[in-house]
């Protein structure tokens, strides 16, 4: 068992490293949106979705490793939990504590993730109203809004427009 926790802490760091990394490209995503740098902007787009793949293998790797070991430890396949597994584990304290502080950090490490996907998205959104307010002032909409808070045309879509934004 203690060869399965060890194999278990290294991809969890391997999937902390990938989170880490993903958090340094929503940091640069984060300028590149201040900068309206667009081709800078496709390039994270396309870094987000690779790592997001190594990431959910990473995940399936260890599901599928601990499956097969749950039914050793008299564990509920449907109710099957990281932590669980770490409680009953037939290891020592000091391998639990450290699979445990792995969990944490990757645990930490999707919450700062999250947030700032959430903080980038939320500035999107209010680019594009400043957009669509901009432009329904130059064609003299202003009363028309365009399009919705996330970004699609409202209406009657055979209008010409002078903007279309997808994100």
């Amino acid at each position: 068992m203690e060869k399965i926790a060890h194999k278990v802490n290294d991809m969890l760091e391997e999937k902390l490293c990938f989170y880490k990394e993903l958090q340094n490209v929503l940091e640069e995503e984060k300028g590149y949106l201040i900068d309206m740098d667009v081709d800078s902007l496709w390039k994270t787009i396309a870094r987000k979705k690779q790592i997001a793949l190594k990431i959910k293998a990473i995940r399936q790797q260890i599901i599928n490793l601990l499956e097969k070991r749950a039914i050793e430890l008299d564990m509920d396949h449907a109710s099957f939990s990281l932590s669980d597994f770490i409680k009953k584990m037939p290891v020592s304290r000091k391998v639990k504590s450290k699979l445990s502080n792995r969990k944490f950090a990757l645990e930490t490490c999707k919450r700062t993730v999250s947030t700032l996907a959430s903080a980038n998205q939320k500035y999107i959104r209010e680019s594009l109203v400043v957009i669509d307010d901009i432009f329904s002032m130059a064609v003299n909409t202003v009363d028309k809004k365009e399009y919705n808070n996330s970004g699609h045309l409202l209406g009657n879509k055979e209008k010409n427009n002078l903007i279309n934004a997808e994100v």
